[in-house]
């Protein structure tokens, strides 16, 4: 999988990396003919009570409304090209997704899973350790990434692994995998399905974005010490102090596009974006004046994906679930920023981590 600062400068430098390269999905598929108004979506019954007061969200019209935008962009479900949205309202536990039950590459995103993992085994933060979690969810650094792997197998990173691929298991999110360590290189062959329903997903790297969304809303549970969430299985070494830690963390990756771009500049988001050339992707925490909600977006172009559409795309569908949750407070348009080369570690972030000071959610 190619790390962001890889990916970033392939995109900064000339026309080539970009234009030379396929932009739409191929000819001989008409995507423009399935234009149709069909809503492939799923509304979850709620699963928590309401801790919040608000106007209630219309979901299953956001879904069509989801739905219908992303078929103009011509993401169509089941083709070459197609995206999947996730959504929950984290007051009412209610979810939907936007073309449920495609299987797509898990990138980056998967470094989510990596960092509960390492705060499930480790209480205290070494220096080094503090820079690794930095450069893995900031910096999207892959090295970083297997050398914390490795940290949490006790040297081992087939051990690192399973200890990731346990937490999956516990929290029956089934889709979630992560069987080999991240890798500075897209996989070729055997490591690729072909069936359109799984996005052309890595085999040994794959996830839906209900499941990664289902992850982000258990950490977010577990940090307002929610007995009802997932983690409450892991509250003998998983405490809501080290799940605020991961949201702070997750919220110090500024990329100024993507989920980030879709919301007021004042809504801190907690999020892992992940790329490779075919798949792009954001999971994210946010919490608004009209309520918490998570969101997840993926999307998938069969052999190349031009950033200049699925990142804008990412960041109009994140306006629209802002603009349900805030009426009254609606964002006219999004508002991306150049991606930076540079990578932005604070000393705070790092004293932070190493000393445990992890914020109140709100």
């Amino acid at each position: 999988m190619l790390s962001r600062r890889f990916l970033l400068i392939a995109f900064a430098l000339s026309s080539f990396s970009i234009a030379a390269l396929p932009t739409v999905a191929p000819a001989a598929q008409d995507l423009t003919a399935t234009l149709v108004p069909t809503v492939t979506a799923t509304v979850s019954a709620p699963t928590m009570q309401a801790t919040q007061q608000s106007v209630p969200v219309d979901l299953a019209k956001l879904a069509k409304d989801i739905d219908n935008y992303l078929r103009i962009q011509k993401f169509i479900p089941g083709s070459t090209r197609q995206g999947s949205v996730y959504v929950q309202d984290l007051r009412s536990g209610q979810s939907i997704t936007v073309n449920a039950d495609v299987i797509y590459s898990g990138v980056s995103m998967m470094k989510i899973g990596v960092l509960v993992a390492f705060y499930r085994k480790f209480t205290t933060v070494t220096a080094a350790q503090a820079n690794l979690i930095a450069k893995m969810m900031i910096c999207s650094d892959n090295d970083a990434s297997n050398a914390l792997i490795t940290l949490i197998g006790d040297g081992s990173s087939a051990k690192g692994l399973i200890a990731v691929t346990d937490i999956f298991h516990k929290l029956s999110l089934a889709h979630l995998v992560l069987g080999r360590p991240f890798l500075n290189v897209n996989p070729e062959g055997n490591n690729v399905s072909s069936n359109p329903q799984d996005a052309d997903a890595d085999t040994y790297n794959r996830a839906t974005p209900d499941d990664l969304g289902s992850l982000i809303a258990a950490i977010y549970k577990c940090a307002l010490a929610d007995q009802s969430g997932g983690l409450a299985v892991f509250s003998d070494t998983l405490s809501p102090d080290k799940c605020r830690m991961i949201v702070h963390v997750m919220r110090a990756d500024h990329l100024g596009a993507l989920i980030e771009a879709g919301v007021p500049n004042s809504v801190p988001v907690a999020h892992k974006q992940g790329w490779d050339g075919e798949t792009h992707g954001d999971a994210a925490l946010i919490m608004t004046a009209g309520g918490d909600y998570v969101l997840t977006i993926i999307l998938h172009q069969r052999t190349w994906l031009n950033h200049l559409t699925s990142f804008p795309a990412m960041s109009e569908v994140s306006r629209m679930v802002y603009n349900a949750y805030n009426p009254a407070h609606k964002l006219n348009a999004t508002h991306a920023q150049p991606i930076p080369l540079a990578c932005p570690i604070t000393d705070s972030l790092l004293s932070d981590l190493q000393i445990g000071n992890a914020p109140l959610l709100k």
